[in-house]
């Protein structure tokens, strides 16, 4: 899923409703937050998006 051109809120939601297991969904669903708040397309397939919500103490 990490080509920078496939980072969408569309593929994003797509590949949370196929997600193999919670941890996975939860992950995409953050991701999927981050991208709607402006988070960068590299940000996301890097995972730095990540460290924003770690440091909010953000929950989904």
């Amino acid at each position: 899923m990490c080509h920078n051109h496939a980072i969408t809120d569309d593929n994003l939601r797509r590949a949370i409703i196929c997600a193999p297991d919670e941890a996975e969904r939860k992950h995409l669903t953050l991701a999927r937050k981050a991208l709607s708040r402006g988070a960068t397309r590299k940000n996301i397939c890097d995972g730095t998006f990540l460290a924003d919500f770690d440091a909010n103490k953000e929950t989904i």
